[in-house]
């Protein structure tokens, strides 16, 4: 869970304890630690969440995103046809019949999903706020020679967020 160093001012959160945070940027950013006594998306809540208070990329338009801490607490619904997300407490949940249900399995609070990539099969981190598609890092994509089965990539910036801009290929 994440929040802006403005909304947490305009808050009064107490700063818990400094940390220097990396994201998808290349530079580290100074942040801090808090508490918030309640954490509401919607009709969902949590009491005690712990807040990472850092600066967010301005095209971001946001406050403060909610993450593991949050989101741990529910079943997480993302409807991608009718944009939609919906929190369930796990005792309540009733799965859609057209539901497609990946097995997930955590590390260290990051989702993963098992995938395959031109043949490659293993765990891969699952990011519903990424921008793009698919994300191949390069050692894995070296390790798996997929640079060689792609050839034609262009190098651009593939995101923005906590750090600055990131650098990828495209292809």
């Amino acid at each position: 869970n994440a929040l802006t160093p403005e909304l947490a001012k305009r808050l009064g959160l107490k700063e818990l304890q400094k940390v220097s945070a990396v994201g998808v940027g290349s530079k580290p950013v100074e942040a801090y630690v808090g508490k918030i006594d309640l954490l509401e998306v919607g009709a969902a809540g949590s009491v005690g969440e712990s807040v990472v208070v850092i600066p967010l990329p301005k095209e971001l338009n946001c406050d403060g995103l909610v993450g593991y801490g949050f989101l741990s607490h529910f079943v997480t619904t993302i409807d991608y046809d009718r944009q939609t997300i919906r929190f369930d407490r796990p005792e309540e949940y009733r799965p859609d019949t057209e539901a497609q249900v990946l097995p997930i399995r955590f590390k260290s609070g990051i989702p993963e999903v098992e995938s395959s990539v031109e043949g490659v099969s293993g765990w891969l981190s699952l990011d519903t706020g990424a921008n793009g598609n698919l994300s191949i890092f390069g050692p894995f994509a070296d390790q798996n020679k997929l640079r060689e089965k792609f050839p034609k990539r262009v190098l651009t910036v593939t995101g923005a967020g906590v750090g600055g801009a990131a650098m990828g290929e495209v292809v």
